[in-house]
């Protein structure tokens, strides 16, 4: 994700940064090749750049369709995702009473979407979003029912000391 970044060299996410995290962030003789002056960055990752962009895709999804409710808007982003880093591992912890399984790779939800806690349902394809909304038919999945809570009732399992 690239943005703006505080000016100058000196400043900013890409001060120092002799050998970037990406090609456009890297440096040459002090001078970055595409970022002369040094304001914007690359590396602009994570939760911080993913909120505004899923924003955007929305706001251009509800300006495609404007009668889509907040379901429809999320079936929409699910069925339309690219699925991200599709061979990812499990992350497993070693444990003194055996391995557990700390973040589990991807997997399929009742609904048939492939779904990552590090990804959600992947990444926005915003063209084919947008091109689903134009055509999609909203209020169109159903009753939304809510569940009374379900109590889990005591639990007995020892959680292993990793020391």
């Amino acid at each position: 994700m690239m943005t703006t970044d505080q000016s100058g060299c000196t400043h900013g996410s890409v001060r120092d940064n002799k050998i970037g995290r990406n090609y456009f962030d890297n440096r040459i003789n002090n001078t970055h090749l595409a970022n002369p002056s040094c304001n914007y960055t690359a590396t602009f990752n994570g939760t911080s750049s993913a909120a505004p962009v899923t924003s955007g895709s929305i706001a251009l999804i509800l300006e495609a369709n404007s009668n889509l409710n907040w379901r429809d808007v999320k079936h929409i982003l699910a069925k339309t995702a690219i699925q991200v880093d599709p061979n990812i591992n499990d992350t497993t912890v070693i444990l003194s009473d055996g391995n557990y399984i700390a973040e589990p790779q991807w997997l399929t939800n009742n609904a048939n979407y492939k779904f990552h806690n590090y990804y959600g349902f992947g990444r926005i394809d915003v063209a084919k979003a947008v091109a689903m909304a134009e055509t999609y038919a909203a209020n169109s999945l159903g009753v939304f029912v809510i569940t009374a809570w379900q109590d889990s009732g005591s639990l007995t399992t020892k959680i292993a000391n990793n020391r």
